[in-house]
């Protein structure tokens, strides 16, 4: 199915430091993203108005095609950051393409009929298994208290697979509908430890059990997050992952390539 929706989901909390200041190259970043994303789609802001106001007076309002007031993102009091992003989402009718502002589209993506995801997070049915690999899993998805917060409200016999989660920072929905049941499912069957399990858990982890659990297929368009597939080259897109000085220097490169600007 052809997509022609990006959309870029957003909440500033109250009392958290403003982007830029967590994060000094993320109006330089946030920038290139929807510059790359506006050349092969409709680019759309799902925000609050706090945020609205934000991309306003740094002069990245006026650089979206559209911008919609969510009025779930306007309600939601929490501070688990991956529910902004879930309620975005959940708000949408048509087919989209749901970016982070770390992600940057370098190519039009083909289209798709089953949801699909940018690259998996974590891979356990490559043939060799790292420990870097078993790392990250632990680090990222498995404190065993969470998890077992998790499993007493998951479906009776219902077991947790864990060879290949998704990485959210891009996933592509020509069903709306699909997303939109599981994470209403979500946010309805995890309300009593929402606020106290990583976000990540809620929008990645839990989504692709839930896909798995309603027998939706799910695909990724690319093996890794983009360096590791000669990112300029034959990648669709770039994760940034973490933000560090190697990352500047390489935001830099994009910048002067797509955009004919410097990262001063």
């Amino acid at each position: 199915m052809k997509i022609k929706k990006v959309i870029f989901p957003y909440k500033i909390f109250p009392g958290w430091k403003l982007p830029h200041e967590s994060d000094s190259s993320f109006l330089d970043l946030a920038e290139l993203a929807i510059e790359q994303a506006k050349k092969y789609y409709e680019v759309v802001l799902v925000a609050d108005k706090l945020t609205i106001t934000y991309f306003g007076n740094n002069d990245l309002l006026d650089k979206f095609d559209k911008v919609e007031e969510s009025i779930g993102i306007e309600n939601y009091k929490g501070q688990s950051y991956g529910v902004p992003k879930m309620m975005a989402m959940i708000e949408q009718t048509e087919p989209y393409i749901m970016l982070d502002f770390d992600s940057i589209l370098l190519k039009e993506l083909p289209d798709v009929s089953d949801i699909t995801f940018g690259f998996p997070d974590v891979d356990f049915t490559k043939e060799s298994i790292t420990e870097g690999m078993i790392n990250y899993c632990f680090d990222v998805y498995y404190n065993k208290e969470e998890i077992d917060m998790i499993k007493a409200l998951l479906p009776e016999n219902y077991y947790l697979d864990w060879k290949k989660l998704p990485n959210s920072s891009l996933v592509m929905v020509p069903d709306p509908n699909v997303i939109t049941d599981i994470y209403v499912q979500i946010l309805e069957n995890f309300e009593s430890i929402i606020e106290i399990i990583s976000p990540m858990l809620t929008e990645q982890f839990l989504l692709a059990q839930y896909l798995r659990l309603k027998g939706y297929p799910y695909k990724f368009l690319q093996k890794t997050y983009g360096a590791e597939d000669s990112a300029l080259q034959t990648a669709y897109f770039l994760h940034w992952g973490k933000h560090d000085n190697d990352n500047n220097l390489l935001l830099k490169l994009l910048r002067e390539r797509y955009m004919k600007k410097q990262v001063i």
